[in-house]
């Protein structure tokens, strides 16, 4: 692999699975297709999804990987941020203005 991308765990995942910070990864994406695309990441964080995650098992990559490995715009992004109220007032000002 040329290089190791990042990703974020949750906490869930992570108990399950005795995955902490800084270990390496090996994940298949598209398992079920004739090219599945496999890439290597290093755990940068682990976090509580528990408020989007029913199953237990929630990664999270960059929006450009995941672009890069399906071809297609994410369903969902996730924001994290040191202001959410202000975030969420300055998304729902821009939804506003594309409607």
């Amino acid at each position: 692999m040329p290089r190791n991308y990042c990703l974020t765990i949750g906490e869930n995942m992570a108990k399950k699975k005795a995955i902490k910070k800084g270990d390496i990864l090996t994940v298949e994406f598209l398992c079920d297709y004739y090219m599945p695309v496999t890439r290597e990441f290093i755990v940068k964080d682990i976090v509580n999804t528990s408020y989007i995650d029913s199953f237990g098992y929630q990664l999270i990559i960059n929006s450009q990987l995941y672009t890069n490995i399906y071809g297609d715009k994410p369903s969902e992004i996730l924001v994290k941020t040191s202001d959410p109220l202000k975030t969420d007032a300055e998304i729902e000002k821009k939804e506003k203005l594309l409607k």
